[in-house]
């Protein structure tokens, strides 16, 4: 089934919130993740940088070896915290999930079927939350039917007869028809004029789908946060990137910034002073893998539908929605 309207995003943005909540961590010593549980994180669909984003990529290189101006560190500064309520929804749910008893812990050895019940666990647990965050109130159906669509989109989960067993309903493939067309291209009015969701939506892609290939090799918290800055510093300054999809650009950066220190700090305290990210520590690596999930399940989710109006705010939902599923898949 395909999501196109607001009420849909809605309940996408509730799916995200479920996902990262489970995968998202803070230091808790009885979650210490032990050698016999240690295990690669698992990929969603990889991202490819458009031949536009490796282009960007590049002026991203360039302006971090030169370093951000003081101009440029307050105009970061000023884009930041637009999406602040995502970034405490976030850790609030990530929380519960860490603590939950029934979980036993993150990096735990799990089947796709295990992680998406868990996922939509928490989904539905907190639903009402994202629902009055976006003003809507979803019938039974609707609710079901558009965390299946996300859920579906994202493709963590298990397709056909596990799909059903988790689902209760067949939530199919996402396919792409003349009426989605026609609304990926549409020129929407919004209360501050008119948006080409096409361009907006691209723009906006270009620059997470790079900005997450550099964030799956970053060294470190500091070196992630440098990375997220720097990309915004320059979708700032790029005369191609619409007002809309900077906002877009800001927020996923609030998100993922959330995403990056909640989970440094969970595997910070068992790795000491030194800890690192990627291949020279393990649960570094995962670290960095969760944090790239969040942004991939961003992504997802923005893929999964469109809105006809409030276009922002449904984007916004989507790319929350999403990037809480990839992270709970990948934690826990």
């Amino acid at each position: 089934m395909r999501i196109s309207t607001l009420s849909c995003f809605a309940a996408s943005f509730a799916i995200l919130t479920v996902g990262t909540l489970a995968g998202t961590g803070c230091s808790d010593v009885n979650q210490l993740p032990t050698a016999a549980r240690v295990r690669s994180v698992p990929a969603l669909s990889s991202r490819v940088p458009s031949a536009h984003g490796i282009v960007i990529r590049q002026r991203v290189a360039d302006k971090r070896a030169r370093h951000l101006t003081a101009d440029e560190i307050a105009r970061v500064k000023s884009l930041r915290g637009t999406w602040q309520w995502a970034a405490d929804m976030h850790h609030a749910v990530m929380q519960e999930a860490i603590h939950d008893p029934s979980l036993s812990g993150l990096r735990q050895q799990r089947t796709p079927a295990e992680r998406c019940s868990i996922a939509l666990h928490y989904l539905k647990k907190h639903y009402p939350d994202v629902e009055a965050r976006l003003g809507k109130h979803n019938s039974a159906a609707e609710r079901t039917a558009a965390i299946n669509s996300l859920a579906s989109q994202v493709g963590a989960c298990p397709a056909s007869q596990s799909q059903a067993s988790i689902f209760a309903v067949s939530a199919p493939r996402l396919a792409v028809s003349a009426r989605s067309v026609r609304a990926r291209t549409s020129v929407i009015r919004t209360a501050s004029g008119t948006i080409n969701t096409e361009q907006v939506t691209n723009a906006w892609r270009d620059y997470v789908v790079a900005m997450s290939a550099d964030i799956r090799a970053a060294k470190d918290l500091g070196d992630a946060t440098d990375i997220m800055d720097t990309y915004l510093a320059t979708a700032s300054a790029d005369p191609d990137v619409p007002q809309a999809s900077l906002a877009l650009i800001a927020g996923t950066i609030d998100l993922a910034t959330s995403s990056a220190n909640e989970w440094d700090t969970f595997a910070r305290p068992h790795e000491g002073s030194m800890f690192m990210w990627g291949w020279l520590s393990d649960l570094g690596d995962w670290v960095a893998g969760v944090v790239t999930s969040d942004l991939n399940g961003c992504i997802d989710g923005v893929n999964s539908g469109w809105a006809d109006a409030a276009f922002a705010q449904a984007a916004e939902g989507l790319c929350f929605g999403g990037a809480l599923f990839g992270s709970i898949f990948a934690a826990i």
